[in-house]
């Protein structure tokens, strides 16, 4: 096969720092650092809007959000918008999606030719879900999902151990069957998104490494800025117990490992089939998980916009760059092909034609990205002075919320809030943000000048005016979904739901 396999692991809320290989002692992920060991991780990536459908439909078409039209969950991509899988799937690789994309609206496909699980959360506005039992609105609700933090058993381990088991099925089969057609095969788990809902071993686990190292939770800086104060009030979290946030901490952590050993069965799986095999994990954004007394996603803060990207090769040659990555202008030798970290900023609109240039395939058009290969194949590190000041974008509008984007350049990042004050933060000298430099004389000038990047090609009543409108469609097609209640097999149900098989809290047998 002239060009390799790509195997892409989407894991939902995963921060990027809460990863051994990031420098974090109390999650243990093994499978990850070992991956990570053997390529590239980029240490500062972005997700393009820190909600689950934008973020996607973003990194399926290397566009912006707002290019799109895509500002809610609820909101369906346009089906002849162009896509990772049509780019490959014309560049002759099979296509298969295996579990979790968040795709909304009848086009259930967007280019995969096989779905071998489908999703857990509504594939319609307002449609037919997955049934939680008493564990109903922790998916969705912050406030419900912080009440019932706590070790046990959720549809969501299900379905990913569902998910998990069908991947590891369908590679093994592909590897005994005789290919000549490189694949590209995306497998989505819904972890570690909340409900905050983790095995009890691994619960406790995290729990004990956690007391046993220095891990303070940065608090939330004073005085609150007017967006996070209201987005905090939406959410019905405004302050929670230092238990309560261990709770959730520890489940979180617990659920990442569990994620963390599902990865490396789906790559055992994997390192049968012919050919080279290129990995690639990604998550659609980050999780606050009580840092500045914030939770889950939606805010522009780097626990909720920052996500973990790692490519790194599964197999094939050992030495040097697999063939797709060789340029005539890169050296000949791979030498970040091994544990190296890019700490340029990148985005998940990257990724589309990074995709599409390993995979040979014809480039997709108007895509907002550039392509990672440069940073991936060439080892000398001067290399990154250019891409470090390159700015990436992060947008959001969602509710009654004005809209908002963040752009990073090097290591100063600007929030802008439309009709709110900004924020501007020097993330070198202060990582955690609890210093807003927005105000201060000394940083007007580059403070104006971000302010005009994140404008420049984004004009927020254009999008709160285009946001209401599709909020407005997304009530009358709900009113259809809840009517007519459609069923197909790219929505996921369980045979039986897990109420049915025990008390919520007790660890069930498979979990043992």
């Amino acid at each position: 096969m002239p060009h390799p396999n790509i195997i892409l692991i989407f894991s939902d809320q995963h921060r990027r720092d809460w990863m051994g290989c990031a420098g974090c002692s109390f999650v243990e992920t093994p499978h990850l650092d070992a991956l990570a060991a053997r390529g590239v991780r980029f240490s500062n990536a972005y997700c393009n809007a820190p909600l689950c459908g934008p973020s996607r439909m973003s990194f399926l078409t290397g566009r912006h959000p707002g290019r799109i039209g895509i500002y809610i969950n609820e909101d369906c991509l346009d089906s002849n918008t162009p896509t990772i899988p049509q780019a490959l799937g014309l560049a002759g690789y099979e296509t298969v999606l295996c579990g979790r994309m968040h795709l909304m609206g009848l086009d259930q496909r967007h280019g995969f030719q096989k779905r071998l699980v489908g999703d857990i959360c509504r594939t319609l506005p307002s449609g037919p879900d997955t049934d939680y039992g008493p564990l109903a609105g922790s998916a969705s609700s912050m406030r419900k999902a912080i009440d019932l933090a706590q070790p046990g058993d959720s549809p969501v381990l299900r379905y990913d151990e569902h998910v998990t088991q069908a991947a590891e099925r369908f590679l093994t089969e592909r590897s005994r069957a005789a290919h000549d057609t490189p694949l590209f095969v995306t497998v989505g788990w819904y972890g570690p998104h909340h409900p905050f809902i983790a095995p009890r071993e691994l619960y406790e686990h995290a729990r004990e490494r956690m007391a046993g190292v220095d891990h303070p939770v940065p608090p939330l800086p004073e005085p609150v800025h007017p967006w996070l104060r209201s987005w905090m009030g939406s959410q019905k979290v405004t302050g929670e117990s230092a238990e309560r946030i261990a709770m959730v901490r520890a489940n979180y952590a617990a659920m990442i490992s569990l994620m963390d050993q599902r990865i490396g069965r789906v790559l055992d799986a994997a390192q049968a089939l012919p050919g080279e095999t290129l990995v690639v994990y990604l998550s659609d954004h980050g999780e606050m998980a009580g840092d500045q007394m914030l939770f889950g996603k939606g805010v522009m803060q780097e626990g909720s916009s920052g996500v973990p990207l790692i490519v790194a090769r599964l197999k094939g040659e050992e030495e040097g760059a697999p063939a797709a990555l060789r340029r005539k202008d890169a050296p000949p030798a791979f030498a970040r092909a091994r544990g190296a970290v890019v700490d340029a900023p990148v985005s998940l609109v990257d990724l589309a034609p990074t995709l599409v240039a390993i995979a040979g395939a014809k480039p997709m058009p108007s895509v907002d990205g550039d392509d990672l290969l440069p940073l991936l194949a060439n080892p000398i590190d001067a290399a990154e002075d250019a891409w470090a000041q390159r700015p990436v974008f992060s947008e959001l509008k969602i509710g009654p919320n004005p809209p908002m984007r963040m752009v990073r350049r090097g290591n100063l990042k600007l929030c802008y809030y439309h009709g709110h004050p900004p924020q501007l933060f020097d993330l070198a000298a202060d990582p955690l943000e609890q210093h807003d430099l927005a105000g201060d004389p000394a940083f007007a000038a580059v403070r104006d000048e971000l302010k005009a990047l994140v404008l420049k090609d984004w004009d927020p009543a254009r999008v709160a005016a285009d946001a209401g409108q599709k909020f407005m469609d997304f009530f009358y097609a709900g009113g259809w979904g809840r009517r007519d209640d459609p069923q197909w097999n790219e929505l996921w149900n369980p045979a039986k739901p897990v109420y049915e098989f025990g008390r919520v809290g007790e660890p069930l047998s498979w979990l043992e």
